[in-house]
């Protein structure tokens, strides 16, 4: 994840997303290819299709924080939204792959909380985050999850720190190459729109990708929902 650059042109996010486009219908082309009548191979047809829907998927996650501003939050009302146990994980699940979790969060076992942040912009962020790191590592990486929720000063309040990095299989730190595609410039563009929405993501000097999201007790949501932040 490159700085943040709210001066993206659209020029380059064309670009980045039309080049990302070539490679879903690449994908699709391949799979036609191997379900040829004369020659079926139907587990490499499997296997293309699902690598399309997973770039199709990393596009359209990207596309829709790009379409984010400032102005069209702003109206979001604080700790409006509710998540929980089953809400995380449907945000984990639309990274669609396997994660090594490096820890979890216990208290989301225990009860829901108010955030600003609401679950399909989670799992957007995820997800660029995911393709980001999976473009950056290499293919053979794996990738790391460890959830942590941190208490805060304020009554009711805590932060909930969803951290995504990516190692080779050895267990060491893979090599790092910068790219420029949605899911990067995604990041990059939210970056500076989040803390509005109670939350904020981070780039650690080791490629770690880091989303905080501010938490309320459940029961706060009548008082908060809609109260200046």
């Amino acid at each position: 994840m490159r700085a943040p650059a709210p001066d993206l042109s659209p020029t380059e996010i064309a670009s980045a997303a039309g080049h990302a486009l070539n490679n879903v219908l690449a994908y699709l082309y391949a799979a036609s290819s191997y379900l040829d009548d004369g020659d079926v191979d139907a587990a490499r047809a499997r296997t293309a299709i699902e690598d399309a829907c997973h770039g199709a998927r990393s596009l359209s996650a990207a596309l829709s924080l790009l379409g984010m501003t400032r102005d069209n939050v702003a109206d979001v009302p604080a700790f409006g939204h509710v998540i929980d146990a089953t809400t995380l994980d449907r945000a984990l699940e639309a990274i669609g792959e396997t994660l090594a979790v490096a820890g979890g969060a216990p208290d989301f076992e225990r009860g829901a909380y108010a955030t600003t942040l609401d679950g399909d912009t989670i799992g957007a962020v995820l997800l660029c985050g995911a393709t980001a790191l999976r473009r950056s590592a290499g293919v053979s990486c794996v990738l790391r999850l460890g959830l942590t929720t941190v208490p805060a000063a304020e009554p009711g309040a805590s932060r909930l720190a969803i951290r995504l990095w990516a190692t080779l299989p050895s267990g060491e730190a893979p090599p790092r190459r910068t790219s420029h595609g949605p899911c990067e410039l995604a990041l990059s563009h939210v970056a500076p729109i989040l803390p509005t929405l109670d939350a904020a993501l981070f780039q650690d000097g080791d490629g770690a990708i880091e989303l905080a999201i501010d938490l309320r007790i459940q029961a706060d949501m009548s008082e908060t929902a809609g109260a200046p932040r």
